[in-house]
């Protein structure tokens, strides 16, 4: 039978196994529980480890049980989790361009832009898509792929709107959308790098913890 060093060093590596299997970061870790990245390397280092609560929240936001985190693992590159993760993320967004071919072939066949712009579907279609993939970071991702997800948004919803006043002569100076979108990606980039979140938390002194299932914040029982 295990001692109790012994659980807490498997613990510690099991920590480290899930999180790096998900591909996060101890920050973006820390910040997707409100906890301070020291308190995860902490967690990582079997200096200290979470309470029960937050080891069942870490199993759920895994994918995994909570046994997962006492037992021995085989090393591999990409959790189970993370696999069905993709492939939910990559259904939904095939979904979309699959919205917009049949749209695209119906268009084309009743002829519903006599103009023959049919095409630009494939560029409206981005705006959906690029938001699929945002949800889908902000719920299983990183902080990069948010970035990146993010991003598309910005410039697909910029092109969305350029492309036809452009090809339809709706406005003059089209070109200007993209000067908008300019400022919102510089602001998207220094979120990136200068981590927001964790700035504000340390600058405000902000602790906030999530409190256990069924116990309101103030600490008593519903």
């Amino acid at each position: 039978m295990k001692n109790e060093r012994e659980l807490s060093n498997l613990l510690a590596s099991n920590l480290v196994y899930y999180r790096k299997s998900a591909g996060l970061t101890q920050l973006e870790v820390a910040e997707k529980f409100n906890y301070s990245d020291k308190a995860i390397s902490k967690w990582e280092r079997g200096e200290s480890a979470p309470d029960v609560f937050v080891l069942n929240a870490l199993a759920d936001f895994y994918g995994i049980s909570l046994s997962d985190f006492f037992s021995v693992k085989k090393k591999i590159y990409r959790s189970a989790s993370w696999k069905k993760h993709t492939i939910i993320t990559l259904l939904s967004f095939s979904i979309v361009w699959l919205v917009a071919a049949i749209i695209f072939v119906f268009g084309e066949l009743l002829q519903w832009d006599p103009q023959n712009n049919m095409w630009m579907v494939w560029i409206f279609a981005t705006v959906p898509a690029s938001i699929v993939l945002t949800v889908f970071a902000a719920i299983w991702g990183n902080r990069t792929s948010l970035i990146v997800s993010v991003s598309l948004i910005t410039w697909s919803v910029a092109t969305s709107l350029f492309v036809p006043f452009y090809v339809y002569n709706l406005f003059t100076n089209a070109y200007l959308i993209f000067i908008i979108a300019a400022p919102f990606q510089v602001m998207v980039v220094l979120w990136y790098f200068l981590k927001i979140p964790e700035f504000l938390k340390k600058t405000f002194k902000i602790k906030i913890k999530n409190p256990p299932p069924g116990q309101k914040e103030g600490g008593s029982k519903k």
